[in-house]
C-alpha cells in the first residue's frame, strides 16, 4: 500500500496535482476483526487513522455499515424540520407547511 501511495504522489507531482495533507485520512474498510491498522504516509506526513470518513456526502465506515450515514441523514432532516417549524409555522397554512 505504501508503494502505491508513493506512486500516486509521484504521478500527482508530475501532473501538477497537490494533495491537501490535512484532508487525507486512513480508513481500513473490512468486516474482519484485524490488528490495528498500519500507519501510512504521504510525502512524509502520517495519515490520521479514523473509523469513518465522509466522501461525496456519503459516510463510509470501516466496518461497511450504514449506521453512521443514516444517523447523519436523520440529524440533517431533523435540523431542517426544526428550521421550518421555527420560521414557517405562523406564515403559511398547514397544507403548505406539510408540503414543505
Amino acid at each position: 500500500m505504501q508503494q502505491d501511495l508513493d506512486a500516486l504522489l509521484d504521478w500527482s507531482l508530475r501532473n501538477g496535482i497537490y494533495f491537501q495533507h490535512a484532508k487525507c485520512k486512513n480508513v481500513r474498510i473490512s468486516r474482519k476483526r484485524v490488528s490495528p491498522p498500519r500507519i501510512y504516509n504521504l510525502n512524509g506526513f502520517h495519515r490520521e487513522v479514523v473509523e469513518s470518513e465522509k466522501d461525496l456526502r456519503i459516510m463510509i465506515a470501516n466496518d461497511i455499515s450504514w449506521k453512521e450515514h443514516v444517523v447523519m441523514i436523520v440529524a440533517k432532516a431533523n435540523r431542517m424540520l426544526g428550521f421550518l417549524k421555527r420560521h414557517c409555522a405562523g406564515l403559511v397554512d398547514s397544507e403548505a407547511l406539510l408540503l414543505l
